[in-house]
């Protein structure tokens, strides 16, 4: 689907020595159109001027769900082991639950102002939404498979997917915020919260079988609202 730039493994090689993450910038390839952006009103790092570390990087962004990280840059395996850390597995957007918590682990990132990356939209792919009254494809992901038969439309199936999903980041983020011991841990908290709130309120989200220990966790969080 996507490409990236010839030199950028080079590139992410001799900026991550000494580094916890190197990152880089990207832009889009709109395949209907025909048109590239190159600067994708979502990138927030390409406005980061300066930051002492992830921490401060993370605060500094408008949106904290901007910094998921999945396949815009490199970062060294053994920060990983500070907790554990590893995509979630059956939920979409996993890199945006693993992106936030990385940077929160991460000392020291470099930010390489220069676009490395090049992400292709495109009807019908994970990410971007479909017509509302396409119908419901033959063979679905593993993940998408279990919701067969309680939505009408593939939109219905995609848009519960999607708040489930949500859901589930945002209660990994929160019980990560309050094992860890950071500054500012508290206002993170109350923001993913209410992330938590919305998400559990989601209209699609109501004909979802939610796990029974999901959904215990969830209402036991937001009673502290």
């Amino acid at each position: 689907d996507d490409a990236i730039m010839l030199d950028c493994v080079e590139c992410m090689k001799e900026n991550i020595i000494n580094q916890d993450i190197c990152l880089y910038l990207f832009c889009e390839f709109n395949e209907n159109k025909q048109e590239i952006n190159y600067a994708p009103n979502y990138d927030e790092f390409a406005k980061i001027q300066s930051f002492v570390n992830g921490l401060d990087l993370v605060c500094q962004l408008t949106n904290i769900g901007g910094c998921w990280f999945g396949w815009r840059g490199c970062f060294r395996a053994g920060v990983l082991n500070k907790y554990n850390l590893r995509f979630a597995h059956g939920i979409a957007h996993e890199d945006c639950d693993f992106g936030p918590i990385l940077f929160l682990l991460c000392e020291q990132i470099t930010i390489i102002k220069q676009i490395k990356y090049i992400y292709r939209i495109r009807n019908g792919s994970i990410t971007q939404t479909i017509d509302i009254n396409a119908p419901i494809p033959k063979n679905l992901p593993t993940y998408l498979e279990q919701l067969r038969g309680k939505y009408k439309t593939y939109y219905e199936m995609k848009m519960a997917m999607r708040a489930y999903s949500y859901l589930i980041i945002d209660l990994n983020i929160y019980k990560f915020l309050q094992q860890a011991n950071i500054q500012y841990s508290e206002q993170l908290q109350q923001y993913y919260l209410i992330e938590l709130y919305k998400n559990y309120n989601n209209q699609y989200i109501s004909g979802y079988n939610l796990p029974k220990h999901i959904r215990t966790q969830i209402e036991h969080y937001l009673t502290t609202l």
